[in-house]
């Protein structure tokens, strides 16, 4: 199929192992660094309520994931004001996020590029065609249908390869929100945990 499509396929190839590639990289970053562990975040709540702020630190950092350092950023301010708190998860939020989105918006790109490829290779392959019917004129209809046929080959692997590509993305794009609605959720519920009177009269 490759060599029938001509060089414009050397291009969609490489597209579609960089897609691949990505798509396998953020589905294992999300899996890991966005993972969600229902037993950490019980087990935190459980030190909170208890006053073991050190233990509760100390929990967080040996996660090694992005809720594990976003909470980190909020127990480790447990006994200074909540306003320290709040500036402290901020930054938290702000540092994840960037790491979170990493080559999302490329993983796009590639989803787009693919059929415009496809495109461009079926239109290259037309301008060829035309090219050999003024050379040998049109009586030759397996040359004809030979040509048609290599044109379109690109667009059907633009379109094979893109479909999947934006549809990994959509999914790994609902990941990516799920995440931090949860990194969200969980860091303002442990800042009512620790510090619940100033969190009710700034209600």
């Amino acid at each position: 199929m490759v060599q029938s499509g001509g060089i414009v396929m050397y291009p969609l190839l490489f597209v579609a192992i960089l897609g691949l590639i990505m798509s396998i990289e953020r589905s294992l970053a999300y899996l890991w660094r966005g993972r969600i562990s229902k037993k950490f975040i019980d087990s935190l709540h459980t030190l909170i309520s208890e006053k073991k702020f050190a233990k509760a630190s100390e929990l967080c950092s040996k996660q090694k994931t992005g809720l594990g350092n976003v909470l980190y950023a909020v127990v480790n301010q447990a006994h200074n004001s909540l306003a320290a708190a709040e500036k402290s998860l901020h930054e938290a939020l702000l540092r994840e996020q960037p790491a979170l989105e990493r080559r999302m918006g490329l993983l796009a790109a590639m989803g787009s590029i693919a059929p415009l490829l496809g495109l461009l290779g079926t239109v290259t392959g037309m301008i060829t065609l035309f090219n050999v019917i003024i050379e040998v004129g049109t009586n030759d209809v397996k040359v004809l249908a030979g040509g048609i046929s290599e044109a379109l080959i690109t667009t059907e692997a633009g379109l094979i390869i893109a479909i999947p590509i934006l549809l990994i993305h959509g999914k790994l794009s609902e990941n990516l929100d799920y995440i931090t609605g949860e990194f969200g959720i969980q860091s303002f519920a442990l800042l009512n945990r620790i510090w619940p009177e100033k969190s009710e009269s700034n209600a």
